[in-house]
């Protein structure tokens, strides 16, 4: 831990820099989690395009104040030992992983996230890890999307097909 201002300066200014590089920031408890469990977690947000990062939380609060020019957070909503998760590349992989790693081991509790300038409940950042992967929700949207064409294309269908019927009832009348 630091012991003079000068290390707690360089701490808060690099936590700075990561604020405003992460595209997510995920809160976990982790305080009953054992040192190999923790580093299994490391290397997967790692290989997932994120670190964890531990630090007083009196520290990382001044850097996110100093990185979002308000205070987004209030020193009550982290609660116990505070991991910092921070997301660099996707939104929605960071959450899964935890996610899944707080399935297998019941020591990691998500306390609550930021992405972007939104404060998300714990409920919030479980719900982003349930959704499902980016193919499946481009298809899903494009489905949505081609579904007003699909369904004027049907009622044309209909009403020519009526049309046809009637010209052939007329045709053999």
């Amino acid at each position: 831990m630091p012991t003079n201002l000068l290390q707690k300066k360089e701490i808060v200014s690099d936590l700075t820099k990561k604020i405003k590089e992460a595209k997510i920031i995920i809160f976990v408890n982790f305080s009953t989690l054992k040192v190999g469990d923790l580093t299994g977690l490391r290397k997967q947000i790692r290989s997932a395009g994120g670190e964890i990062f531990i630090a007083k939380k009196t520290l990382f609060l001044r850097a996110l104040g100093d990185a979002s020019g308000k205070d987004l957070l209030g020193k009550d909503s982290l609660v116990g030992e505070v991991a910092f998760v921070f997301g660099y590349q996707d939104e929605i992989e960071i959450p899964k992983l935890l996610a899944r790693f707080a399935k297998k081991i019941q020591a990691v509790k998500v306390l609550t996230g930021i992405m972007g300038e939104q404060v998300l409940a714990a409920n919030d950042v479980l719900v982003l890890a349930s959704l499902p992967e980016r193919p499946v929700l481009l298809v899903q949207l494009l489905r949505v999307m081609q579904a007003p064409i699909r369904n004027f294309e049907l009622i044309f269908k209909v009403e020519l097909m009526k049309f046809f019927h009637l010209l052939n009832r007329v045709n053999k009348a």
